[in-house]
C-alpha cells in the first residue's frame, strides 16, 4: 500500500493473536506493541498510540492516529511478551511506501540576514507536506510581503517586491522572489511568504 507523509493511516492495523493452527487465542489479554523496525536516520519512527491491550485475542489500533512522516519504504512489526519468559512473539507486515503528501506549509531554509538598505535580500523557502517532506511538483505564485517593520515600508517606493511564478529546483526548494526584493529604509523587519 501507499501512505502520505505526516497524515494518519487511512486504514489502521488490527492484530490477531493466534496459535500454531491459526486459531484466535481469545484468552489473550496482553499488550501488543507496534513499531517500524526499518526506521533509521533517513526515515521516521511511528507516531501515535502504539500500544493496545488484546480483547478476546485481538488488539485493535483503529483510531490511534498512527503516522509516519518521512517518505520511504517501511514495514510494521507487532509484538507481545510471553508471560513468565523473556521471549517475544512477533509478526511483520509486507513492505509499504510513504510518499510525499499535498503541500501543507512553507519553511525558511535560509533565513534573511542583515543587509544594507537597498541591497537584495537573499533567502530560500521550501514547500513542505505535513511530514516535512519537500513537495517538488509545485508551480504556483509565491507572494512576498513585509509582515512587520517601519510603517514607511508600506509604500512601493520604499519596498521593491517581486511577485510572480516561482519555479522549484530539482530539490523542491524555491529560490524565492526575495532574491530581488529590496527594502530601501533602515529598520528591523519580518517577511512573510504565501502560495
Amino acid at each position: 500500500g501507499t501512505l502520505e507523509g505526516g497524515i494518519a493511516f487511512p486504514t489502521e492495523p488490527v492484530v490477531t493473536v493466534q496459535d500454531a493452527n491459526g486459531v484466535t487465542i481469545q484468552s489473550f489479554l496482553g499488550q501488543v506493541t507496534l513499531a517500524n523496525p526499518s526506521s533509521s536516520s533517513s526515515s521516521s519512527s511511528l507516531k501515535g498510540t502504539v500500544f493496545e491491550d488484546g480483547v478476546l485475542g485481538v488488539a485493535n489500533f483503529v483510531g490511534n492516529n498512527l503516522i509516519l512522516d518521512t517518505k520511504g519504504t517501511y514495514t510494521l512489526k507487532a509484538s507481545f511478551s510471553v508471560a513468565g519468559t523473556t521471549d517475544d512473539v512477533e509478526c511483520t507486515t509486507p513492505s509499504f511506501t510513504v510518499v510525499v503528501g499535498p503541500r501543507h506549509h512553507l519553511t525558511f531554509d535560509k533565513d534573511p540576514s542583515d543587509v544594507v538598505a537597498g541591497d537584495p535580500i537573499d533567502t530560500t523557502v521550501s514547500v513542505r507536506d505535513a511530514g516535512e517532506n519537500i513537495v517538488e511538483d509545485v508551480s504556483s505564485t509565491l507572494t512576498l510581503a513585509v509582515a512587520s517593520g517601519a510603517t514607511s515600508a508600506a509604500t512601493p517606493s520604499v519596498v521593491e517586491i517581486l511577485t510572480g511564478a516561482s519555479q522549484p529546483t530539482t530539490s523542491g526548494t524555491l529560490q524565492t522572489a526575495a532574491k530581488t526584493a529590496k527594502i530601501h529604509v533602515t529598520g528591523t523587519f519580518t517577511l512573510t511568504f504565501t502560495l
